[in-house]
């Protein structure tokens, strides 16, 4: 009961020493969340969410980017409204996160599928096997392209290649490097010998 009563008694105190108090021909400054009495004037000492303190007045976050709702002084936003980032929240975050909100920072988030980049801004190849692809692009390759991104095309005479100079299959009656040799076969033959495989 002690405690309880010394619990109300003490947020009445710290109510009474936040609270503006109205002397003849003044004004509460405006989005002040706590005040000190100086000389008999209203100083504010902090503001409301969406404000900050300066020169003893409030301004609002939108001084610093139309997109700040959040922040603690007039060149620094800590937090944007979802969809923006950067220090003054004019940067858009990338179509190619999996939410509609970044790092504040740097812009970075998660991807969706089809998307990587520290932003995911950058679309995977077209030709991966699949619309995935890994952290810096790679992905498994459609049929008749090669490297890490599968932006490499085979060679024009290969149906599939390891890379520019080297196919890894060839059409049914060639063989050889770049399946430049034909092969008597009524179907595949050894890329390599060019013996009929069955």
């Amino acid at each position: 009961m002690v405690n309880d009563a010394y619990a109300r008694i003490t947020i009445v105190v710290y109510m009474l020493i936040n609270m503006c108090t109205l002397a003849i021909g003044q004004s509460c400054p405006a989005y002040c969340s706590s005040f000190e009495q100086t000389f008999g004037q209203n100083k504010c000492t902090s503001c409301e969410t969406e404000y900050f303190l300066s020169n003893d007045e409030c301004k609002s976050c939108t001084y610093i980017g139309t997109n700040c709702i959040i922040c603690s002084n007039g060149t620094y936003c800590s937090k944007c409204l979802p969809g923006f980032w950067d220090t003054n929240c004019g940067a858009i975050c990338s179509d190619g996160c999996d939410t509609n909100s970044c790092n504040v920072l740097n812009g970075s988030c998660a991807c969706k599928q089809g998307f990587y980049g520290s932003t995911c801004q950058v679309p995977c190849s077209q030709n991966c096997l699949t619309d995935t692809c890994g952290p810096n692009g790679e992905c498994g390759c459609k049929a008749g392209y090669y490297g890490s991104s599968c932006y490499g095309n085979c060679f024009e005479t290969c149906e599939d290649c390891t890379d520019a100079t080297t196919c890894s299959l060839c059409p049914p009656g060639k063989y050889g490097t770049l399946c430049g040799d034909s092969c008597q076969c009524s179907s595949r033959c050894d890329i390599v010998t060019g013996a009929c495989m069955n």
